[in-house]
């Protein structure tokens, strides 16, 4: 899988851009923009914290107001996550 199946299928997993940079070896900011192409091309969707707690899966108990940014996996980001390696036969 190429590195942007793996930031996806980690973020599917709900780890941290911390931990994905240094599970694969890259810059935050690499995988910031990463992730920011994901949510553009329909791979992630950003949650927004504004609908309170009880609302979201992520179930992580911080304040609304903490400025994180979390994603869930859409079913597009799914798809690609789980389709077959291209190979030789």
């Amino acid at each position: 899988m190429n590195k942007t199946g793996l930031i996806l299928s980690r973020i599917g997993e709900k780890n941290t851009i911390d931990a994905i940079g240094k599970e694969l070896d890259m810059r935050d900011s690499t995988i910031r923009a990463i992730v920011d192409s994901l949510v553009h091309n329909g791979y992630l969707e950003e949650m927004s914290c504004g609908g309170g707690c009880s609302m979201c899966p992520a179930s992580c108990s911080l304040p609304s107001s903490s400025g994180i940014r979390a994603y869930i996996i859409t079913r597009k980001g799914m798809k690609y996550v789980k389709k077959p390696v291209q190979g030789v036969n």
